[in-house]
């Protein structure tokens, strides 16, 4: 037990250091050479994924596509979800971020968007909604 203190207390006097020194006059600090061994860490951490034409999801707008869910100016009833869902019980408490990967209109190109949010306990359901055709507000 004396042993458990002395270590304990130890570790709140020693004072810690970066090996890192930046000169003055220096844009960005040196760093040593690298060590014989590396720390080794594991993320414990896992994706969730949800496809847009898969069956956790559901839509009032648009149609199934080759690789994905379409929606069209002119053809799809707009001012409806384009997705909803998934109502997933299984994201865990704490920060996460929601990453949506859409083509939009004619564009080729892939738009990325993402949504940190703060799951306030486990077991919670989630909801996310990608609406289509509502005109962004402007302040």
């Amino acid at each position: 037990m004396a042993t458990a203190l002395v270590f304990l207390f130890q570790l709140f006097i020693t004072p810690v250091v970066a090996q890192i020194s930046w000169p003055q006059g220096q844009l960005l600090p040196s760093f040593p050479s690298t060590a014989q061994t590396q720390d080794l860490f594991i993320l414990r951490e896992s994706s969730t994924r949800w496809e847009g034409e898969g069956s956790s999801l559901s839509h009032k707008t648009g149609r199934l596509e080759s690789d994905g869910w379409l929606c069209q100016t002119g053809i799809d009833a707009a001012d409806e979800h384009m997705i909803y869902g998934p109502y997933d019980m299984s994201i865990p408490a704490g920060p996460n971020v929601a990453e949506f990967r859409m083509k939009v209109d004619n564009s080729r190109r892939l738009h990325e968007y993402y949504l940190p949010f703060t799951m306030p306990t486990n077991n919670q359901s989630i909801e996310l909604r990608v609406y289509w055709g509502v005109p962004p507000i402007r302040k």
